[in-house]
């Protein structure tokens, strides 16, 4: 994590990456109070904590949604061939009831 301090403007951002993405936090001083650049650095480093964990949830969501179309095609496979050795299983009793 990047910290870069605007004390001219009372900003304070937190930059990093995750799984290949910027997470970028912003801390901003409103115009009315005096800029303390402890307390925006604290700030921003909260701020980017949470959206590091909300980045992490939104990745594991996707993961799954990933396994879940993995599963039903997975299941779907399962069911043909079970179908085909339905198919198989009566084409071989023909077979045998014809020879009998």
């Amino acid at each position: 994590m990047k910290i870069k301090v605007d004390s001219v403007n009372g900003v304070v951002i937190a930059t990093g990456n995750l799984y290949g993405r910027r997470i970028k936090a912003i801390s901003r001083c409103s115009k009315e109070d005096t800029f303390n650049e402890d307390f925006g650095i604290k700030l921003a480093k909260q701020r980017f904590k949470i959206k590091k964990t909300k980045a992490k949830i939104a990745n594991s969501y996707e993961y799954i949604r990933i396994l879940a179309t993995e599963l039903n095609d997975t299941r779907q496979r399962i069911n043909c061939l079970e179908d085909t050795l339905q198919r198989q299983e009566n084409e071989l009793d023909d077979i045998i009831a014809y020879y009998e």
